[in-house]
């Protein structure tokens, strides 16, 4: 179960780093934004891009949600419930991610500083979204053994 949750983890910070990464040619080839830019319907991309991550957001929140208690109502062993709650990581990761690399190709397009602030309210997101043991053992409904199984696995107590 260690090993499962590890492997979950570096999936995670990959996924940041290839962010970041991202991020950080941008600054190179673009240099800082000289300008913030302004939300206006002059110039919708800053609109979309605050929109799109604000949906993306919301989303990835709703469906992890309701995947979640799917998850919990599954009478599986803990295995299988472990493998669901991974799919319902990389499914909020993947959303959340997708509309940061939307707002930093808006930056890279444009220049214009918000979208680096749409960007990091994007990571902010990101990192609510990240694997948790804590949050595994809360939301999907583990019979006592498995609950312990884990909690031993951890430390947790």
């Amino acid at each position: 179960m260690k090993a499962f949750f590890q492997q979950l983890r570096i999936l995670f910070f990959a996924l940041l780093a290839g962010q970041l990464g991202f991020l950080f040619v941008i600054l190179l080839l673009k240099g800082q934004p000289s300008r913030i830019g302004l939300l206006t319907l002059d110039n919708p991309l800053p609109l979309v891009s605050v929109g799109l991550m604000f949906v993306a957001v919301l989303v990835a929140y709703g469906l992890n949600e309701k995947r979640k208690a799917l998850g919990a109502q599954s009478g599986g062993h803990l295995m299988e419930k472990a493998e669901h709650y991974r799919g319902v990581v990389i499914f909020r990761c993947a959303v959340t991610e997708a509309a940061n690399l939307f707002a930093l190709f808006l930056a890279y397009l444009n220049g214009d500083g918000i979208f680096f602030l749409v960007f990091a309210a994007g990571v902010v997101a990101f990192l609510y979204f990240r694997p948790d043991v804590r949050e595994f053992l809360r939301d999907y409904n583990l019979k006592p053994a498995e609950y312990r199984e884990v909690e031993d696995a951890f430390g947790l107590k």
